[in-house]
């Protein structure tokens, strides 16, 4: 496995972490700013390495000591499992982390905690999904998986991306 694909591996499973904890306390003050790092890691597409990663990390901590320890915990345990997935179908996938990023982003702005947590509940495997530990068709995820939120609140979700998991 190349280091850029270790790079991506490692920011995937930083988000399902990130999604997991925002699915179950959607509250806390400081997620805005982690999912913002993200993002800044995620806008690097192909070119995410090691320094990125590093970056990240180093983000996270200074938001967030809270949140940063069993961060780094959950790294060192859950980044080892896996040796290879398909990096280039996945890097088509990074805008869509971007956007639901996003969108998270704006319901804890205003503070509509349910939604945000469902909306990260709706997403929390996807990284799992694209690294292969999820396993499933690509559409029928998209329809039970990243659709759940489709479900609970109606409205537009990532339809956009709904080609990216056409087989």
């Amino acid at each position: 496995m190349s280091n850029k694909e270790k790079a991506l591996k490692e920011i995937l499973n930083g988000l399902t972490m990130l999604y997991i904890h925002i699915k179950a306390k959607p509250k806390k003050d400081y997620y805005v700013d982690i999912l913002l790092s993200f993002n800044r890691a995620l806008l690097q597409l192909d070119e995410i390495n090691a320094a990125t990663v590093k970056s990240l990390d180093t983000a996270i901590e200074s938001i967030s000591m809270y949140y940063y320890v069993p961060y780094k915990g959950w790294m060192s345990r859950y980044c080892q499992d896996l040796d290879s997935y398909n990096y280039s179908a996945t890097l088509s996938h990074l805008d869509a982390f971007i956007t639901v990023n996003r969108k998270i982003i704006e319901k804890l702005e205003k503070c509509e905690y349910v939604e945000a947590g469902i909306m990260a509940s709706s997403v929390q495997n996807y990284p799992d999904f694209l690294l292969g530990r999820y396993e499933m068709l690509p559409m029928e995820f998209f329809e039970t998986q990243i659709c759940y939120y489709k479900t609970e609140f109606g409205g537009i979700f990532l339809d956009g991306y709904a080609p990216l998991f056409v087989s």
